[in-house]
């Protein structure tokens, strides 16, 4: 199984729009990957949801965060993440994606694309990664 943190626009586009972020959320769903979530992240999705472009229902948003808790694992990070990316709100995705120990942070966010890695963690949009499994699993 592959260790893996989507961002919030992962998350966010696989609950609301589906497409390419949805099946790289199925594969979480059929046990093929393992997701790692912070609490940072859970609060930038719900943040995202209720108040800005979409202004969910906090019943709606509750819905989605229940989902995305029971498919991934919750982790802790204890290392701040500094100066790496242009857009400082994604230093969140950095510091899971460490304390997680994963393989891919999987993201539409260009900030974090032009990284392409950061240290051992290759970051790829949800097309290249359902084609990076796919290749895995033949």
């Amino acid at each position: 199984m592959i260790d893996v943190v989507f961002d919030t626009n992962v998350f966010i586009s696989a609950f609301l729009f589906r497409g390419k972020p949805r099946y790289a959320l199925d594969l979480a769903i059929e046990g093929k990957i393992k997701l790692f979530i912070s609490d940072d992240i859970l609060l930038e999705i719900s943040n995202v949801l209720e108040k800005q472009t979409f202004a969910l229902s906090k019943y709606k948003v509750k819905l989605i965060l229940t989902e995305i808790e029971s498919l991934c694992a919750l982790v802790y990070p204890d290392q701040k993440i500094i100066n790496q990316c242009r857009d400082r709100d994604d230093h969140i995705i950095l510091e899971c994606a460490l304390k997680g120990n994963v393989k891919y942070i999987v993201t539409g966010d260009n900030d974090l694309l032009s990284l392409k890695t950061f240290q051992t963690v290759k970051i790829v949009n949800p097309s290249d990664f359902l084609d990076i499994m796919k290749r895995a699993n033949g």
